[in-house]
């Protein structure tokens, strides 16, 4: 049984009502962003939060 990760289980939650984020992560081809960030700041913001809440250890 495959376990999700955290980033996995942040996306989940993100992207279905009543939120409907749009979680689209930053590649090679976002020079402004470093890879694996948000698109969206108000996202990427949620998934710091996230993280600091969450205490699962350093994000994948």
């Amino acid at each position: 049984m495959h376990r999700q990760s955290q980033r996995e289980r942040f996306e989940a939650w993100a992207s279905v009502p009543p939120r409907n984020w749009w979680v689209a992560r930053a590649d090679e081809n976002h020079n402004y962003l470093l890879e694996g960030e948000y698109l969206d700041e108000g996202v990427q913001r949620a998934w710091e939060g996230w993280q600091a809440a969450c205490h699962e250890g350093s994000p994948k």
